[in-house]
């Protein structure tokens, strides 16, 4: 984590607060928090990577989808299925825009959107994130 916020500090000096050479160096830093368990920080970190992106090559572009696809892990991982299915949506909508409807991307975003959206619609929280979890993963 050092070394990302060293990064930052050196980004922010060189070329500004937020420029969008650190959007990926911020959403690096969301990473660690996601993996820390830290969801709150980490979705935190991951907006602030997207309005960057955002900002510079427009809505739901292509360059945003991982960053879109890191946020909807951590709605996974909280189990907030809902909050998860519109960032699926996103990255599914970019990533068939950009990349096309049979791209690998394309095809596991879709895959995984599915998934979300029979959680969403069972609630059957925990038995749906075990099944999605395995699924998506077998499939790779």
């Amino acid at each position: 984590m050092t070394w990302y916020e060293g990064a930052l500090k050196m980004y922010g000096r060189e070329f500004g607060v937020d420029h969008i050479n650190s959007a990926n160096t911020i959403d690096n830093i969301g990473e660690v928090y996601r993996q820390q368990g830290k969801y709150a920080e980490a979705i935190s970190w991951y907006e602030r990577a997207v309005k960057i992106i955002e900002r510079v090559f427009g809505v739901d572009h292509v360059n945003s989808a991982r960053t879109l696809h890191n946020i909807r892990l951590v709605y996974k991982n909280m189990m907030d299925w809902v909050s998860a299915k519109s960032y699926f949506e996103r990255a599914v909508q970019s990533y068939r825009q950009r990349r096309g409807a049979g791209h690998e991307f394309t095809v596991d975003s879709e895959r995984a959107l599915k998934y979300a959206i029979n959680a969403s619609n069972n609630n059957s929280r925990s038995t749906t994130k075990s099944k999605w979890w395995n699924k998506s993963r077998s499939k790779r």
